[in-house]
């Protein structure tokens, strides 16, 4: 039986220093997004492709999701609005280590806005104690999350190695 070639689009949203851009490059396996402790370095939508023998994924890296009172701001917040555009699936990503804030109830917000399955990823989950975990994970807010998944360290997490793929 032959296996069709499927491909998709990924946005992964989040707000400022989630880990986005870290969490893009290493599916990726390259830099493609900058990483750096400052906030707001992603400006635009950066796009990364993970070819598989018999897949393609696009993931999308947003700038992180805030209250814009900037021009800059609301050019930002547009590039996120405009990344939830014929997607197939959204990831949101929180920084575990932050608990749960404002900005990432302003991401679920926008995550709602997508009709198509959405996944709850939570990053940094080695800075916390095991039980401040269960919080997160059951989180009302991100009740129409459909995938709870923890933090995967490393694209082997999404992706299966070469030699485990049956021909």
């Amino acid at each position: 039986m032959k296996r069709s070639f499927r491909s998709g689009f990924i946005a992964v949203l989040g707000r400022p220093n989630a880990g986005k851009s870290t969490f893009v490059n290493r599916l990726v396996g390259q830099k493609v997004a900058i990483v750096t402790s400052r906030p707001q370095t992603t400006r635009n939508r950066i796009l990364g492709i993970i070819n598989g023998p018999h897949a393609q994924v696009v993931l999308i890296d947003t700038p992180g999701i805030h209250r814009a009172s900037t021009v800059l701001g609301r050019q930002m917040m547009a590039e996120v609005t405009q990344a939830l555009e014929g997607i197939d699936l959204v990831a949101v990503m929180i920084d575990a280590s932050s608990g749960l804030t404002a900005g990432d109830r302003l991401t679920f917000e926008h995550a709602r806005q997508f009709r198509g399955p959405v996944f709850l990823l939570l990053n940094k989950i080695d800075r916390i104690a095991k039980p401040a975990l269960l919080p997160l994970m059951d989180c009302p807010k991100a009740s129409r999350i459909s995938r709870k998944i923890k933090s995967p360290t490393s694209r082997s997490a999404f992706w299966p190695a070469k030699s485990s793929v049956k021909k």
